[in-house]
């Protein structure tokens, strides 16, 4: 991030308008945010607009078709390397849970969620709308080289009244 300001704040004090193009949004575990961290601090008399994007999990459940809430449900949006108490906890309070960043802990939190009996509502999605693309309901086949571009999606069954 710091290389992409450094060229970016070269541009601009230049009197050009410039952008950093990122995928989904730039506001939702974006690399974006460090860059606009360096101009928020070192340039504040910079004028930075951010436009909000697609988020990868939006992407992903319209193209697997699940609704992330209905009604009173709760939606946690977590980072897969957070520790895995933390993990569990959102895990149990929430009927959906989007995982992002599973390419590196992707082993220890399938076993978190095999031992929760919770493995088999889970939907790997790899490469959303790119080229490439894999959308898995069996995550006990996944791809064994971890994809940078993935996330996993849980959506527990709706609780009968």
């Amino acid at each position: 991030a710091l290389q992409s300001y450094k060229k970016i704040q070269h541009i601009v004090v230049q009197g050009t308008d410039a952008a950093f193009i990122t995928l989904g949004d730039p506001c939702t575990y974006s690399t974006a945010w460090a860059l606009i961290k360096h101009f928020m601090a070192q340039d504040p008399d910079i004028e930075v607009d951010i436009v909000p994007g697609v988020t990868s999990y939006t992407a992903a459940a319209a193209r697997t078709l699940i609704p992330l809430v209905e009604g009173n449900e709760f939606l946690s949006v977590v980072s897969s390397n957070d520790s895995l108490e933390k993990i569990e906890k959102i895990i149990d309070a929430s009927e959906t849970v989007i995982f992002l960043k599973t390419y590196r802990y992707r082993s220890r939190l399938f076993q978190l969620l095999e031992q929760k009996g919770l493995i088999d509502q889970c939907i790997y999605i790899q490469r959303c709308g790119l080229k490439g693309e894999i959308i898995m309901r069996n995550i006990n086949n996944l791809p064994a080289d971890p994809e940078y571009f993935s996330m996993i999606i849980l959506k527990k069954p709706a609780a009968q009244p």
